[in-house]
C-alpha cells in the first residue's frame, strides 16, 4: 500500500496525511494528562479498562463509518491474536524481570 492509497489520494489525502503525526503527538501527551485527573477516583485497572473501552469503540466507529472490509477468514484473527500476544508479552516481560531489560526465565523446582 502506498501512502495516497492509505491517505486516499488526492488534497484530502494529503491533508490527513499531513496531519496524522499533529494529531498522534496530542492524543499521546493527552494520556498523561488524563491519568493525572482521573486516577484520583479511579483504581489504576479500572482506569486503563475505561481507556481501552473507549479506544475500542472509538477505533470500531472509525472503521464502520470509512466502510472499511474487515478480515475474513479465521486464519487471520489467529494471526491478530498470535501477534497481539507476542507484542504485548514482548513489552510486558521486562517490567516483570528483576533486571530490566534483561529476561530470566523462572527457576525450576
Amino acid at each position: 500500500m502506498t501512502l495516497s492509497q492509505a491517505g486516499g489520494g488526492g488534497r484530502q489525502g494529503s491533508f490527513w496525511l499531513a496531519l496524522a503525526p499533529i494529531l498522534f503527538v496530542l492524543l499521546w501527551s493527552t494520556g498523561f494528562i488524563g491519568a493525572k485527573l482521573g486516577l484520583p477516583y479511579a483504581s489504576p485497572l479500572l482506569f486503563l479498562a475505561i481507556r481501552f473501552v473507549a479506544s475500542t469503540l472509538l477505533l470500531t466507529f472509525w472503521v464502520l463509518a470509512a466502510k472499511e472490509r474487515w478480515p475474513r477468514g479465521f486464519r487471520v484473527y489467529l494471526d491478530l491474536a498470535v501477534v497481539g500476544t507476542l507484542f504485548t508479552r514482548s513489552t510486558w516481560a521486562p517490567s516483570t524481570s528483576p533486571c530490566p531489560g534483561v529476561w530470566r526465565p523462572a527457576p525450576r523446582h
